[in-house]
Parts: structure tokens; C-alpha cells; sequence
């Protein structure tokens, strides 16, 4: 056999011979496409929550956190992303109260693991928000 013959042998490989090959190219595929939809909804969850939410958090409190970088582009953003499914809120201006401290703690939704565990359910299945509210201690 020549090498040329080797060669064609090689390139005319059937598809069963590259099974790994293609389902390690899929798994890929899979996690990225999962990945950005995953951010994209964690994103959409939490503008409408703060959507939701800051009209009454407006009327209570009279000064409501906004993220420097996005006042100074224009942006009328009041939460901070921490990360991927962690976004916070403070508002503070009221009598008798420090503050507030919203965090919204979402389902991993971008973590193709995070997903197959809470088919299990384990891990965080549910979407959490936690409400901190600091009171200053009464002078009489």
C-alpha cells in the first residue's frame, strides 16, 4: 500500500468512526448555546423584578442605589449583577431605618451542571429573593 492510498482510507472514514469526536463537539455547542440563553433569562428575571419593584421602593425610600458606571453612561440601572445569578438592590432614606438590601438569588440558569442537579433537586431549585432591613435602635 501506498501512502497516498493510506491517506484516502483516512479521509473516507465513516461517520461511526468520528461518534466521540461529534459528541464532544455537541456537548459543546450545548453548553455554550445553554450558557448565553441561561444569562439572557437570569438577566430578563431580574430587570423585571427591579422594574416590578421600584416604584414602591421609590415611594418608601427617598434615595435608591444607582451603579455609578451606568449613571455616568446614561443608564438608568438600579441594581448591581454580582454575578451571573446574583443581583442586589439598596435603597436608603427613611426614618428609623438604615436601609434595604434586596438580594435577588436566581437558579443558576447558565450552568448546564447546576441544571442536571436540579433535575435531582439538588442544589438551588427555586428562585430566592432576601430582604435585609438594618433598624437604628430607638433614642427615648
Amino acid at each position: 500500500m501506498s501512502a497516498v492510498n493510506i491517506l484516502l482510507d483516512r479521509i473516507t472514514a465513516s461517520p461511526e468512526e468520528y461518534t466521540l469526536e461529534i459528541f464532544s463537539v455537541s456537548l459543546l455547542v450545548l453548553w455554550v448555546l445553554n450558557f448565553f440563553v441561561g444569562r439572557y433569562r437570569n438577566d430578563s428575571i431580574a430587570k423585571n423584578w427591579f422594574k416590578a419593584a421600584e416604584p414602591l421602593l421609590s415611594e418608601q425610600f427617598s434615595e435608591l442605589s444607582y451603579y455609578a458606571d451606568s449613571v455616568q453612561a446614561g443608564k438608568n440601572a438600579t441594581y448591581i449583577k454580582e454575578s451571573d445569578n446574583v443581583y442586589k438592590f439598596y435603597a436608603s432614606g427613611r426614618r428609623n431605618c438604615i436601609g434595604i438590601l434586596c438580594t435577588l438569588e436566581l437558579r443558576k440558569r447558565h450552568d448546564l451542571f447546576s441544571l442536571a442537579l436540579a433535575l435531582f433537586n439538588i442544589g438551588p431549585v427555586k428562585d430566592r429573593l432576601i430582604i435585609e432591613i438594618p433598624v437604628t435602635a430607638m433614642v427615648t
